[in-house]
């Protein structure tokens, strides 16, 4: 009974996390404890193209990007879609690379190497994973918005302490700051007008379809959120202030020249500020947010920096009230 109740511990530990970080972290944490390995490491996957594939650890602060053939095993383990196993000639050890799976689609890497090879154990890693991959689909569908698939409003909260946090750390503050990270508001142009006109499941195709431009135009390292209604949310990774804006400002030009069902041309105003790690998130999303509205009373269908626009006066730095925050309805 008591070897019993051991087996459950990891189990009781993964079911506790409430994001997929605390998750992957209680994963490796279970593994490194009940198996005996030399290295455990976990990537996830992202598809830039049908040739190209890039993996990132995480739960490494910087989330260096890296190709996937850097890995030994990774892209074998990919194209047949199954655990891939071989020995090191100069160490021999053994390696295996179990894939993750999403669905049916591979998620992310789990790879093992060991001095030998116990299939006991090598059970327990399969059994384990299953349990992960479980979770990992119900965290997935309480982060995601139901239509658009992008995360919601829930996700963000827990996103953007992330940022915040790494932006804190000592190894950030004492590193290049010319690649910071920004927070931009997205809220499509006239939509009720969209509604009202066209129905509501239009005015859902309408959404759906800026959804895939967003998947499209934005970077894997990029959060992308729908807060509700026509409000989005990007949170920009590792980035200048002139390629943020060069970034958000490709993407309005993406939705002005895309061509939407019925309704045909659709456009997007942006506001985004730069992301310090002295504002609490309520004060980013209201920066962000004046900066939509200048956009919004000045034309619409343009992209306006919060911080620009307090350099050359265009608006003024009074300070924020975090109990009134409001997105552009």
């Amino acid at each position: 009974m008591m070897e019993l109740l051991d087996h459950l511990e990891p189990v009781i530990d993964l079911t506790g996390q409430d994001n997929m970080i605390g998750l992957t972290y209680c994963l490796i944490k279970a593994l490194n404890r009940n198996i005996e390995a030399n290295s455990i490491a976990y990537y996830e996957l992202y598809k830039l193209d049908e040739e190209e594939h890039i993996i990132v650890n995480p739960l490494d602060p910087q989330k260096k990007r890296m190709q996937i053939q850097s890995i030994k095993g990774l892209n074998e383990c990919l194209t047949i879609g199954d655990v891939v196993s071989f020995c090191f000639k100069e160490s021999e050890n053994i390696r295996n690379v179990y894939p993750i799976f999403a669905c049916q689609d591979i998620l992310a890497f789990l790879v093992v190497d060991r001095s030998f090879f116990i299939q006991k154990e090598h059970n327990y890693v399969l059994k384990l994973l299953r349990v992960y991959e479980n979770l990992c689909l119900l965290l997935s569908k309480k982060e995601r918005d139901t239509l658009t698939g992008l995360l919601n409003r829930q996700a963000f909260d827990e996103r953007i302490n992330q940022v915040l946090l790494f932006y804190r750390s000592s190894f950030q503050r004492n590193s290049d700051r010319v690649n910071q990270a920004c927070l931009a508001v997205l809220d499509i142009d006239h939509f009720k007008k969209v509604n009202d006109t066209y129905g509501h499941l239009i005015g859902d195709e309408v959404l759906l379809n800026f959804a895939k431009l967003m998947d499209k135009c934005f970077r894997f390292t990029d959060f992308l959120f729908r807060f509700g209604g026509e409000e989005f949310v990007v949170l920009l990774n590792e980035i200048s202030e002139d390629n943020a804006f060069l970034t958000l400002e490709r993407f309005r030009q993406s939705v002005e020249e895309n061509p939407f069902p019925l309704v045909d041309r659709v456009t997007v105003s942006v506001g985004f500020t730069l992301i310090n790690e002295v504002d609490m998130p309520t004060t980013l999303i209201e920066k962000a947010d004046k900066a939509l509205y200048y956009a919004k009373n000045s034309g619409r269908n343009k992209v306006c920096s919060y911080d620009i626009l307090i350099k050359n006066g265009s608006l003024e730095d009074k300070g924020f009230d975090s109990d009134d925050i409001e997105l552009w309805g």
